[in-house]
């Protein structure tokens, strides 16, 4: 987990977080080797844990506490789904980063 700070980015009349991750390939399966997958959580007082990844196109999900083996099932199923469309094999050997903003608590 990274210990950044992350900072806030405007956009229309939504805010939203940016890390500055650099951005990589278009993330829809293929039979190459996959990068690592990268999610993001984001804690909110009040609403809980959310999660999303750039590297998984359309992947957004929540819970009420820090569950990251969820965020990574719902990885692991948006892929299986894209490679299912594309008639190729599921991916099988799948690694995860999970990075939380800073100063938040996370409960191991």
């Amino acid at each position: 987990m990274m210990g950044e700070l992350w900072a806030q980015a405007r956009c229309g009349v939504c805010s939203f977080i940016t890390l500055g991750l650099r951005k990589t390939k278009r993330s829809v399966y293929s039979e190459e080797v996959m990068d690592t997958i990268r999610i993001l959580h984001h804690y909110a007082p009040g609403y809980g844990w959310s999660f999303d990844s750039p590297d998984v196109e359309g992947l957004t999900g929540g819970t009420e506490a820090y569950d990251p083996a969820h965020a990574e099932e719902a990885a692991r199923f948006a892929l299986t789904c894209a490679a299912e469309e594309q008639g190729r094999p599921a991916p099988t050997d799948l690694t995860f980063e999970h990075y939380v903003p800073a100063g938040v608590a996370v409960a191991a």
